[in-house]
């Protein structure tokens, strides 16, 4: 039978462990929205255009149209 200091030990890791996997998230969206923008503030109207041109095309063949 565990003590109750091993049991708040084990729950110290725990929750220590989900809080790394919730800062790894944070980071990632943060990297993901930032990497995301960057890459769109890169293109002007016309490469907008150009690419939701691309788009319709691509799924209007992958639809069988």
């Amino acid at each position: 039978m565990k003590t109750r200091e091993q049991k708040l030990l084990e729950q110290n890791h725990e929750l220590e462990k989900i809080a790394d996997q919730l800062e790894q998230q944070r980071l990632q969206k943060q990297y993901n929205s930032a990497s995301s923008w960057n890459w769109m503030s890169r293109l002007d109207g016309v490469d907008i255009v150009e690419l939701a041109s691309e788009m319709v095309d691509t799924v209007g063949e992958l639809s069988g149209d």
